[in-house]
């Protein structure tokens, strides 16, 4: 079964929040010069103006300078730090898992984990115009085939363990605000409502097209857009 969603063309109110990371899309960091105090050898700083921070060049890799994130990302933010420290993905070699670099997530079915593997690879696979999510089966242990729930883009997939229910699965809350912050759904609750409705253990697959792009039907093998199946 697949499933395509367009992305919503802009950022709105619905689903989003202000950025963590940074203030109206600008970073501020310490000024090395005056070491956050605003002051150098008793008069203000000169180069940071006697603020005591200085703005980094370059947008906010959260929020791409817009200011506002889904709130999907304060989860996976929060599963991120939980996580610290520790590693949340480890890459493998030598299999058919997909094309080019193939991570999955270490603690199999512990959704924390499943959020703060997608955090790491959240701005390259985000970056992308097109994402992948399906539900299929992999080489696992021996050989043997495992479900999984890949993220996949163009010679990078992220595999979850297990697929979208049961215990060894990354749980239908931490599927839902991954598929939330790609920008298949506008908020949490909308994309939980299409996790519950996938049938349990069944392969499906789903195709998000952000703005300006065009979405079609894809089967659930293809990882590119197949020969007549992109609608204008």
């Amino acid at each position: 079964m697949t499933t395509t969603t367009d992305a919503p063309q802009a950022a709105r109110p619905r689903g989003m929040t202000t950025c963590p990371e940074c203030f109206a899309g600008a970073r501020f960091a310490n000024c090395e010069a005056c070491g956050g105090s605003g002051n150098f050898s008793d008069e203000l700083c000169a180069r940071c103006g006697g603020a005591g921070q200085v703005e980094l060049e370059g947008p906010c890799p959260a929020c791409a300078g817009s200011g506002l994130v889904t709130t999907a990302y304060v989860r996976i933010a929060d599963a991120a730090a939980y996580a610290a420290g520790e590693v949340v993905a480890e890459r493998r070699h030598g299999d058919d898992a997909g094309e080019g670099e193939v991570w999955a997530q270490t603690h199999e079915g512990v959704t924390v984990y499943g959020l703060a593997a997608y955090g790491f690879l959240r701005e390259r696979l985000r970056t992308q115009p097109r994402v992948l999510v399906e539900a299929t089966q992999v080489p696992g242990h021996l050989g043997h085939p495992m479900p999984v729930t890949a993220v996949r883009v163009p010679g990078l997939s992220l595999l979850l363990s297990g697929v979208t229910w049961g215990y060894t699965g990354t749980g239908p809350n931490g599927l839902a605000a991954i598929l939330h912050d790609l920008g298949a759904f506008e908020d949490h609750r909308q994309a939980l409502g299409w996790v519950a409705a996938r049938p349990q253990f069944s392969t499906w697959s789903l195709v998000v097209v952000r703005a300006g792009n065009s979405a079609g039907e894809a089967p659930p093998s293809s990882e590119a857009s197949p020969p007549g199946g992109v609608r204008p």
